[in-house]
């Protein structure tokens, strides 16, 4: 029960870099497939997967922070130390996907 438990807690502490690495993919992808295929408005489709990712970053920085809240604590104090570790990595990963987005969401242009 505890390797579950264990395991629980690493992917929640990855969850949030991977949903960055998700959103850099996509927004790169569709930004010069856009480019290249010369896509009806590309500038919204663009925006949308953005929003879509910073949505899912949202989503996950709430339930991290719920997860931690109501959880009783370990008698070691590993475990809500952990937790708070996944809330802070969600926060910082949504704070990269806010960073490493505004660069193709605010200039649009192919060359």
């Amino acid at each position: 029960m505890r390797e579950a438990a264990a395991f629980g807690v690493l992917v929640a502490m990855i969850a949030g870099f991977l949903l960055w690495t998700s959103a850099f993919v996509a927004l790169y992808a569709v930004f010069s497939l856009a480019c290249v295929h010369d896509w009806p408005m590309p500038r919204l489709l663009v925006v949308g997967a953005w929003l879509v990712h910073v949505a899912g970053h949202g989503a996950l920085v709430a339930w991290t922070l719920r997860w931690w809240r109501v959880r009783p604590t370990d008698p070691t104090g590993s475990r809500p130390f952990l937790r708070l570790a996944a809330v802070t990595i969600a926060i910082a990963a949504l704070g990269a996907t806010v960073w490493t987005g505004l660069p193709v969401v605010l200039t649009f242009g192919c060359s």
